[in-house]
């Protein structure tokens, strides 16, 4: 039916027995309310730039009042009138909540996480293993506040084999460049890590520098395990 919706409209929308009755509001445009078997809701229906027919919900009528109802609606038929599309800018608003959700996320969490879900089962547990062992401090910090600092600390007090720092590395920047793939960190927080020289005719590390203009690595080059000697491999 077509009617102004108000409280007492709404009153005798409950009282009825018909579910999916509707009530179009005469003052309006695209205003309505609508009967179902768990309460009375209040939606927007619209069109938008390409002529696409839009239905969005506004809320439930009771802790949401007619005039509330009526305001928010108002204020969506201004963005429409805009260009805008209500039902994307929430689309896109609740996107970026979820993101920013996401980088507050502790490092051990992603871990067993997202990352084991992306993850075959004896790289996670490896990968978890070492990261958990070498940076225990680096678990509870939430991933967009690691930075390469601590790490670089770690990497100049190691006293095993270059070899196997460099895994230790590499298992480190393999979660955060998931991370980083996942929406998890903005940017990768070891770019400016080089791996330690395994070169056997030098018997002590190599640290390449960081860049302290843009912490780029200044080598170039990245941190793997594949291709060391057997002898060092743990």
């Amino acid at each position: 039916m077509k009617k102004k919706i108000t409280e007492s409209a709404m009153k005798s929308l409950a009282k009825g027995k018909v579910v999916d009755d509707i009530i179009r509001d005469t003052e309006l445009p695209g205003f309505f309310a609508e009967k179902k078997r768990k309460g009375i809701y209040f939606y927007y229906r619209f069109r938008t730039n390409d002529g696409q027919r839009t239905t969005e919900k506004i809320g439930e009528f009771g802790p949401l009042t007619v005039d509330a109802a009526r305001e928010a609606v108002r204020l969506k038929a201004g963005d429409v009138a805009r260009g805008l599309n209500p039902v994307e800018e929430k689309r896109k608003d609740r996107k970026q909540r979820e993101i920013e959700k996401k980088r507050k996320t502790p490092l051990k969490d992603f871990i067993d996480g997202e990352y084991k879900d992306v993850t075959s089962a004896n790289t996670y547990r490896d990968v978890k293993g070492r990261v958990r062992k070498h940076f225990p401090e680096l678990m509870e910090i939430p991933l967009e506040d690691i930075t390469s600092a601590p790490v670089a600390k770690w990497q100049k007090s190691f006293n095993g084999p270059p070899a196997t720092c460099n895994r230790v590395l590499a298992a480190l920047r393999g979660v955060l460049t998931k991370a980083k793939r996942l929406n998890y960190i903005v940017d990768h927080p070891l770019l400016g890590i080089s791996p330690v020289s395994t070169d056997s005719g030098d018997k002590t590390k190599k640290v390449n520098a960081i860049s302290e203009d843009n912490g780029t690595d200044l080598s170039g080059k990245t941190c793997h395990s594949k291709g060391l000697p057997k002898r060092n491999r743990l």
